[in-house]
């Protein structure tokens, strides 16, 4: 099937018009100079582009930075949002249904699947608001919407978004290693796919067990496995190497390592996580200190410190690269 061509079955462009436009008179600003006024940048950017679908995706742009603006002025634009907010839901459903025609146009499938990221970054505060207080209409776009969710919410028992959200999921960490410590060679074998996928093995690594070091010291966070690859090729070329070999490897293990030694971490806690595979249980007096406990875990995760894993139980442990310090052995020790 050839690929899809916007300019034989173009989206509505009044559809985004509409949407931008509402967005602009509900937030005060005058559309007639954003839409001048975003014209004049476009055609500065780029000649040609001055067409009402990429004017008002300027105009967009233009209005969340003016949304960024002063607390008094994100609380006033937050309160007017809310009084219309099944308006503003009605003409994004217009233009979700838009681009499902377009796509079914084109032979494909109508199924509109939007991830929105970055919300797991929320604070406390404002996550409460978009997933329990307005979680209602979060669920109401024409299409399938993935959110992120901060890891301090998921662990909550107050902020309980499963009564609002008809299903949650967990992307555990790529395990790496079984609950009792033994390698786990399919998810070894699976990051190496990730990485050979991008590269060719045998030109970038000496040999097929280096990436699998790199790979089982990344604990399985992809992230951290990335990490570990530009440590060890940039070590390796320092070194005039033309692959990255085990003393390379071995040397962006301890770059990462002593990174992580320049913070001072809750190395008694780490300890407890790691021998009982588990989050210990927040030993408080009452609901504030629970809740301080379960950011205080939370913090762990979203850091990279304390990693989950899944197998049919969920269950923890500390950073293999964490275990490597010498404090954190210390803590071991002390039980």
């Amino acid at each position: 099937m050839r690929e899809f061509d916007k300019r034989e079955h173009p989206l509505d462009e009044r559809l985004l018009a509409d949407v931008v436009e509402w967005f602009a008179s509900r937030t005060h600003e005058d559309v007639k100079t954003l839409r001048a006024e975003a014209a004049v940048e476009a055609q500065a950017e780029a000649s040609g582009k001055t067409g009402l679908y990429f004017i008002s995706l300027k105009m967009l742009a233009r209005i969340k930075s003016m949304v960024r603006g002063s607390i008094e002025r994100r609380q006033t634009i937050r309160r007017e949002l809310q009084r219309y907010s099944a308006d503003l839901l009605g003409r994004v459903n217009e233009l979700l249904d838009g681009a499902a025609r377009v796509l079914e146009r084109n032979g494909k499938s109508p199924d509109l699947l939007i991830v929105q990221d970055n919300l797991d970054r929320l604070k406390a505060e404002p996550a409460e608001r978009v997933f329990i207080e307005n979680g209602d209409l979060l669920g109401k776009l024409n299409g399938h919407v993935i959110y992120t969710a901060p890891v301090a919410m998921v662990l909550s028992a107050a902020a309980n978004t499963g009564q609002v959200f008809e299903h949650r999921y967990t992307l555990p960490t790529v395990k790496v290693q079984q609950k009792s410590g033994q390698t786990h060679k399919a998810g070894l074998d699976a990051l190496v796919a990730v990485v050979a996928a991008r590269a060719d093995l045998d030109k970038v690594f000496a040999s097929r067990g280096v990436i699998r070091y790199l790979a089982q010291m990344s604990g399985g966070s992809v992230r951290d496995l990335v990490r570990l690859l530009f440590e060890g090729q940039s070590l390796a070329r320092a070194d005039d190497k033309v692959r990255i070999d085990q003393a390379s490897a071995r040397a962006a293990v301890q770059r990462v390592r002593v990174d992580l030694e320049r913070t001072l971490w809750p190395y008694q806690a780490l300890a407890r996580i790691h021998e009982a595979k588990n989050l210990p249980e927040p030993q408080a007096a009452d609901q504030d200190q629970l809740e301080q406990a379960r950011a205080f875990f939370a913090d762990l995760l979203i850091k990279g410190v304390a990693l989950e894993y899944d197998g049919g139980e969920c269950w923890y442990d500390v950073h293999p690269i964490m275990r490597e310090i010498a404090a954190f052995k210390d803590a071991l020790k002390r039980g």
